[in-house]
């Protein structure tokens, strides 16, 4: 079975006054695609033009980077989902994010514009690998990816809102997960800086700052 990381990044906006309709689009897809050993072996990268509100918002520019120009020869949603299967492959694959949203995105955008009432074959096994990493390092609230790699030790490589960068960093921690030794190691050090018994928010990696740059985090 491979496994693929996904994330996308939508349209988006302060407030509803600045487009025609209050719907989010994805424009633009990220995804990394691991063996059956979870080792790296492919990424895909691809931006999508948008449909329903067919402009680029200021906000959203500030936040991804992407701008009307960029998208202005980018497939649109149909077509650039049908490459983005291609490139999946009719393995057997398990489709992984960060939270719900994409998921969630993903069914909507196929259902909003006629394409199909529920998330094509490859997409069916999904994996919301946010409550994964919670369930397993015994989080009882929700954090950001760029907190949970702060707090074991990593450096997020790339761009943050830069769809591949987002999946490939994410595919680090599925990496260490499904590494026992490396995983032991990790889970073992963040129990020495954390305590679970505090509240526990999404300021985590600033309030523990301290504490982590006295604490060797290997990632080899």
């Amino acid at each position: 079975m491979l496994h693929v990381f996904v994330d996308f990044e939508m349209t988006c906006w302060r407030s509803p006054k600045e487009v025609e309709r209050d719907q989010p689009e994805i424009i633009e897809i990220g995804a990394v695609k691991l063996d059956e050993q979870f080792r790296l072996i492919d990424t895909f990268s691809m931006y999508i033009k948008p449909e329903i509100n067919t402009q680029i918002t200021k906000t959203c520019t500030e936040l991804t980077g992407i701008t009307n120009e960029v998208l202005a020869g980018a497939p649109a949603f149909a077509e650039g989902m049908k490459l983005f299967m291609d490139w999946i492959g009719r393995s057997d694959v398990k489709i992984y994010s960060w939270g719900k949203d994409d998921k969630e995105q993903l069914e909507q955008e196929f259902r909003v514009k006629g394409l199909s009432p529920g998330l094509p074959a490859p997409f069916r096994k999904w994996r919301n690998f946010q409550s994964i990493f919670m369930r397993v390092f015994d989080f009882n609230r929700r954090i950001g990816l760029t907190v949970a790699m702060d707090l074991l030790g990593f450096d997020f490589v790339g761009q943050q809102h830069k769809a591949v960068d987002d999946a490939l960093n994410s595919a680090k921690l599925l990496m260490l997960i499904k590494d026992p030794v490396r995983f032991k190691e990790k889970k073992e050090q963040l129990s020495k800086v954390y305590n679970r018994k505090e509240t526990f928010t999404s300021t985590i990696g600033d309030l523990l700052a301290s504490k982590l740059s006295n604490l060797k985090l290997s990632d080899e």
